[in-house]
């Protein structure tokens, strides 16, 4: 590692004080099977599967991929255990909670290949734990949401998934943004950019900034955007750009909201909109797994 990087250590010490608490409620209480999957870009990559309370298997569960917050150098996939476990109870699917690989350790694009590795051998597993191959869906938030897009964009030249629908969750689509425009309100932001990239000029690159590549033929996609997020004014250009190209892309703008506003462990938290969002995630999939 750089030395520049280094900082890192620093910076999540002072996650950790705040952080453990729901990270060991999850551990202990969280409703989910554990399994790993090893990759060439990563090692072992960790994935907790939630499945359906009253699930009796008895048949095969379509699929959603989750992937966390974390500005691409955090690792606390457990923030997302209860949201996950929600989501299976409503929709009636598994949410298989990934735990993809960090920078700076695991520089771009790491994350975005290894990652596409796990899903492609969790579809290969996918009947033996009673999963339908042919329904995968994929959920993101924040950075986890630009891998999610990503992935999405290399599925397009890969074509080995194939991902029903994907929902963005207040996502990065424009990395260069905070490269070229330096303000105090995304300082930290460019500081997770430097720590994902081994080369800010790669920042340009269609999986690191979604908005420049094509967008056409995504899967159909859900965005939520917060009001007050910095990122607001990229994912509406990144809506615009895609609807555009031909993509089917729902867009909803929740009011009086900060960035991270869906996630009860953040000061952001907006309790009445954090239900609003995730009902309308529950709903966006439900009516996606009904389509043949």
């Amino acid at each position: 590692m750089l030395e520049k990087d280094l900082a890192i250590y620093d910076y999540r010490k002072e996650k950790e004080k705040n952080n453990y608490g729901y990270i060991i409620d999850e551990k202990l209480k969280g409703n989910f099977d554990k399994f790993s999957v090893r990759t060439k870009e990563a090692g072992f990559v960790d994935c907790y599967i939630y499945r359906p309370i009253d699930y009796i298997y008895d048949h095969d569960l379509p699929i959603v991929i989750n992937l966390h917050g974390g500005g691409f150098v955090l690792g606390y996939c457990e923030q997302d255990g209860i949201y996950c476990q929600s989501i299976a109870d409503n929709c009636h699917c598994a949410v298989i909670n990934i735990d993809y690989c960090l920078a700076p350790e695991f520089k771009y694009p790491s994350a975005i290949y290894s990652t596409y590795d796990v899903i492609l051998e969790i579809k290969k597993r996918a009947e033996d734990m009673q999963l339908n191959p042919g329904k995968i869906s994929i959920l993101g938030h924040s950075a986890g949401a630009s891998i999610a897009c990503s992935l999405s964009l290399l599925d397009k030249e890969l074509n080995k998934i194939d991902f029903t629908s994907m929902v963005l969750d207040y996502p990065i689509v424009d990395l260069e943004e905070f490269i070229v425009t330096k303000s105090h309100a995304t300082e930290r932001l460019t500081q997770y950019v430097e720590w994902y990239l081994t080369d800010l000029k790669k920042a340009k690159e269609p999986l690191a900034s979604q908005i420049n590549d094509d967008l056409s033929l995504l899967p159909e996609t859900f965005m939520l955007s917060a009001e007050y997020d910095p990122l607001r004014k990229q994912e509406e250009e990144f809506v615009t750009k895609a609807v555009n190209a031909g993509s089917t892309v729902f867009y909803k703008m929740y009011e009086n909201c900060h960035h991270g506003f869906t996630h009860k462990w953040f000061k952001e938290f907006n309790s009445e909109k954090s239900e609003m969002a995730w009902n309308d995630i529950s709903t966006f999939f439900s009516r996606t797994f009904e389509k043949e």
